[in-house]
């Protein structure tokens, strides 16, 4: 946890900030964000979610939401396109009373991931674990090291397992062989996992994951979908109750 002002300027008595962050363009982040957003809605917490993709598929999901009923007004969204963005946008999510700071960023190295990565009391890289979603997670993870190790800070990195079973003796030989390379490796891979779901490859369009559950309860050509979408609660639940155990050093500091 950082006691100063970093590179970026950011107060550490700014709410904490957790970064989805890839090389690769589909890995997941977005959903893996959207995810952890949901369940910690449902927990009372407010958030700030920082919109640095410009293809603003945060935006879509406030939207669909919003439309759909399943969308929750104490989900603030900044657009952040530059430092100037930024700044604005960590003033106003401590403002505003927010708890926790998402990041969605766009993908690729730029210098403004890289401030919003070392301003960061987390960052999560999701992955599957086919041999080309591996290379960019281990090109990703070596950028990473590299970037703190020059900044001289300290930011913690987790890999997030997307589209991937929980049970290891299901997964396909190749994946397998991709988990093996993580825990070789010594990489610090989450035990909650996303799993290929419908649901939550369509979560943009979805809203808040509990609420969507909800919405398709109560419509009868719905109804068949409820269960489904209840797995994908509970997935997003495990991933939150190991994040908020990650975080719960930096949150202390914080308050």
């Amino acid at each position: 946890m950082k006691d100063k002002p970093t590179e970026a300027g950011q107060p550490a008595s700014n709410p904490p900030m957790i970064t989805f962050m890839t090389m690769k363009g589909g890995a997941g982040k977005t959903i893996g964000l959207m995810a952890l957003a949901s369940s910690l809605i449902e927990r009372g917490k407010r958030l700030a979610i920082f919109e640095a993709d410009e293809n603003e598929p945060i935006s879509e999901w406030s939207r669909h939401g919003q439309d759909k009923g399943t969308w929750c007004d104490d989900i603030l969204i900044y657009s952040v396109r530059s430092f100037d963005d930024l700044m604005r946008a960590s003033k106003l999510a401590a403002q505003n009373g927010a708890d926790y700071i998402l990041v969605d960023t766009k993908g690729g190295g730029s210098d403004l991931n890289q401030s919003l990565i070392l301003n960061s009391q987390l960052v999560i890289v999701p992955s599957g674990l086919d041999v080309t979603e591996m290379q960019a997670l281990f090109i990703t993870c070596n950028y990473l090291i590299e970037l703190t190790e020059d900044a001289e800070e300290e930011v913690p990195v987790v890999i997030l397992l997307n589209r991937t079973p929980r049970n290891d003796s299901t997964l396909p030989v190749t994946q397998k062989l991709g988990l093996k390379a993580l825990v070789e490796a010594g990489m610090p891979v989450l035990s909650a996992r996303l799993p290929r779901r419908q649901v939550l490859a369509d979560i943009a369009s979805a809203g808040i994951l509990r609420r969507y559950y909800t919405y398709c309860r109560n419509r009868p050509e719905r109804r068949l979908m409820a269960p489904e979408v209840l797995k994908a609660v509970k997935d997003a639940d495990l991933l939150t109750d190991e994040i908020l155990e990650i975080m719960a050093p930096a949150t202390e500091v914080i308050s």
